[in-house]
Order: C-alpha cells, then structure tokens, then sequence
C-alpha cells in the first residue's frame, strides 16, 4: 500500500484558464492500458499491460483515503484489460459467484482469453476463478486489447495482434454474452487503444491508425464505421490512447508519446488540446464522487510491441487529476454478460 503525496502543479500548456492539475504520486507503472472508476468503493482501477510473474499488474488508487493499492495476477503476464464485472455464466454460477466474491469480481484479457479474476482491493495477489470466453484462438497472432462493458452492462471488446501497429488492419471488435454468444461487429483496426459509449454508438481509439472511428447501428442493427477524428491529420505526433465521453457527449483521448490530452467534438470532427504534460499518457477516466475529476494515466515506460520491450523510461506521477472541465462524466454499469 502506498500513501499519497498530492502537489498542485502546472502543466506545460493548458487552454482553459480555470483548470487545477494535481499530480498523484506512488508507485510506476510500466504500461497502463485499461483505466475505470468504481462508485462501490470510489476508487479509480488501472491495469499495468507490461508486467511480470509478480510485478503489480492491477492498481486501485482509493480516492477517499489518498493510498493506492496493488496486486498481481497469479500465473498471469501481460494484462489486456481490467474491466468491473457483476455477474457472467449462467444463472446458478453467477449467483454462487456473487455471494463468494461480491463486488470484487472482475474480468481480465490475457492472449486470446477473457477470465474472471477476483481481487480484494488489498491483497498483493489477484485469483483467476475461471475462463470466461476466448476470441480468434485459431489465430496465433492475435489477441485481446481494451474492452469496456456498455451502459446496459454488456461486454465489447476489441483485438490487435503481437506485431502490434507493424500488422495489417485487420483486428476486429466483438460483442459478447451469454445469450448471444461471440459476435464480430467491426473489422478494419489495428489496435484498439480505447472504447467509449454514447447510447448504441461506439467509438473506438486506434493507437496505430490515429484515427477515432464511429460504430453506429443501421436500421436492421449492424454496426457502421465512420472516421470522426483523425490525427495523421489534426496532429500526427498523437498517438492517441484511452478514450472517455462526457456527458454532453465530448471525447477525451490521451497522446501515448507526446503527453498531450485531447477533447474532441465527433459530431463536428474538430478537437482542441486541453493540456500537454511531459509524460507518455496511456489512459483516461471521468471518476470522483461527482465524476468531475479527469483522471489521466501515465506510463513510466516508452514500449516497443514487437519484439516486446521497453525503449526508454520515464519517471512519472501514476495519476494525474484536471478538475475545473465544467462536466461530468458518463456512469456505466459492470459487465453482465
């Protein structure tokens, strides 16, 4: 358990004149790459990608107490995704699931599987209970990437493979439940760096391509891609990272290289930078009490996907909070699938 440090401090460039930057420090994380708040506990969860036998791998930074909290997953290397799950199997397993591990249950992508895990926000070792599904396991290649359970609850989830951006286009985005088993909706991604939900629509961040792409159902309920931002574009030393909606319907996007933090309206395709940090950033989460505060994640490493390795370090705070933004963010519930 780390105890918090919080200094107020400046970012290198901020448009809106009110916002308040408060790093928080505590331990490094080599890769964030999946960030959630919890209302249950209020706290904000996030998962380090590069991480090894028994180096942290999930993260719970307890808001109300100042302290962060870490654990890894036993037998388990190179965390996908995190996500918050309330109940996924049939109706037997999913209540004698519930009473066993009540609101620490979560689910997490390592390779082509997706297993619920369970943690109690304390321990230094996180449990794999079971494999819940796996996607494209006849592909060897390939493999989960961030994943984010809808407004209803309902799991979406995206691939990429291990040659990471020097691949081809071709990773996909799948729903998935219980009723309905493995759906594939989208193709045409090459990493899927962040996903956020407006009602049915999807948006989906990709790292490598460095475009955010719309998925909108048509009449008879497939999904339609459009590109709505693209930063080859707009700014091409974004490499854009995590993605959050506010409740007006923004987009907030992180530049994993150059630190900056992007809102962007995807109606009008146009964006602004808000602030720019001296930190690689990886990750994005409305949280607090009122969901007001933008966490934003960073990295301490600079990653390079194929062969895999860290590049460069660079030290820096985990979390960093921007306050004064004048919206809130948008509550999603845990994973039923």
């Amino acid at each position: 358990m780390w105890r918090l440090t919080i200094v107020l401090a400046i970012c290198i460039h901020c448009v809106f004149s009110d916002l308040q930057i408060t790093p928080i420090a505590g331990p490094q994380v080599n890769l964030p790459d999946s960030v959630f708040w919890s209302d249950y506990d209020q706290s904000l969860y996030y998962a380090d990608y590069f991480a090894f036998g028994n180096e942290s791998s999930i993260y719970r930074y307890d808001y109300n107490k100042g302290t962060i909290h870490s654990a890894y997953v036993d037998g388990k290397d190179e965390m996908l995704y995190l996500l918050p799950v309330k109940r996924c199997g049939d109706i037997l397993q999913s209540i004698l699931e519930s009473i066993l591990y009540k609101n620490n249950l979560f689910m997490a992508g390592f390779g082509h599987d997706n297993y619920l895990i369970h943690w109690d926000g304390y321990q230094p070792i996180a449990k794999v209970i079971r494999s819940a599904f796996s996607v494209e396991e006849n592909s060897p290649s390939a493999k989960m990437d961030i994943s984010k359970p809808n407004a209803k609850g309902e799991f979406f989830g995206g691939t990429t493979t291990d040659q990471y951006c020097g691949g081809t286009s071709n990773s996909s985005v799948y729903s998935y439940s219980i009723a309905k088993g493995l759906r594939k909706i989208y193709t045409g991604s090459q990493a899927n760096s962040g996903m956020v939900f407006n009602g049915d629509t999807i948006y989906v961040t990709d790292v490598c391509l460095q475009t955010i792409t719309e998925l909108k159902k048509d009449r008879v309920g497939n999904y339609v891609s459009r590109v709505v931002f693209d930063f080859r574009t707009e700014d091409n030393a974004t490499r854009p990272s995590g993605l959050e909606i506010d409740a007006d319907g923004y987009l907030y996007v992180v530049g994993y290289v150059n630190g900056k933090v992007w809102r962007i309206d995807p109606k009008t395709s146009t964006g602004v930078v808000i602030a720019t940090f001296p930190y690689f950033l990886t990750g994005v989460a409305f949280g607090g009490p009122k969901r007001d505060i933008l966490f934003v994640v960073t990295a301490s490493a600079l990653i390079q996907a194929w062969p895999l390795k860290a590049l460069y370090y660079n030290p820096a705070p985990p979390l960093i909070m921007i306050t004064g933004l004048e919206t809130r963010g948008v509550r999603s519930e845990d994973l039923q699938c």
